[in-house]
């Protein structure tokens, strides 16, 4: 039997309606609007934008070409910003809802084991980054590559860090 698929025209109509949701109680969307995190940063502080997620350009070729979202955030109540993530259907939100951890989101139906994700000729990532890592690493799974680069690192917070 083959597998359900699941890609990005179905996945982005619920993105935006997180996105607008999130926009309608006072916490700022950015998506794509800067190559780095330090970048979306900026855009939103010279936008004098206080509460904030952002979509950096790697995480958006990661949803491209695997299915899932990795957001960073700003925001003063991380309660609401849980709340109002868990309020579209559809979605799997995977974050510990602290401000030092990156939220990752995905179609719900990608944690079925009848579904898995396609790249629809549409939307092709740009960069396909972890489709280049994973070829490079044939022997390895993405969390035995996030592991790998979190221990070749000094940095405390590596293991949020490398996920885009």
């Amino acid at each position: 039997m083959s597998k359900k698929t699941v890609n990005m025209k179905s996945f982005i109509p619920r993105l935006e309606e997180l996105f607008a949701l999130l926009d309608k109680n006072g916490i700022k969307p950015y998506w794509n609007e800067g190559d780095t995190n330090t970048m979306c940063v900026v855009q939103a502080e010279d936008d004098g934008v206080s509460d904030y997620i952002y979509v950096n350009t790697q995480s958006v070729d990661t949803a491209l070409e695997e299915g899932e979202v990795w957001v960073g955030h700003d925001v003063e109540d991380p309660k609401l910003l849980k709340d109002l993530l868990n309020k579209v259907e559809g979605l799997n939100i995977d974050w510990d809802g602290t401000a030092n951890t990156k939220i990752c989101i995905k179609p719900l139906e990608l944690n079925a084991n009848d579904c898995k994700w396609e790249v629809h000729s549409d939307f092709e990532p740009e960069y396909a980054f972890m489709g280049a890592i994973m070829d490079a690493n044939p022997g390895l799974s993405k969390e035995d590559l996030v592991d790998k680069l979190v221990a070749n690192t000094a940095m405390e917070e590596a293991s949020d860090q490398t996920k885009h």
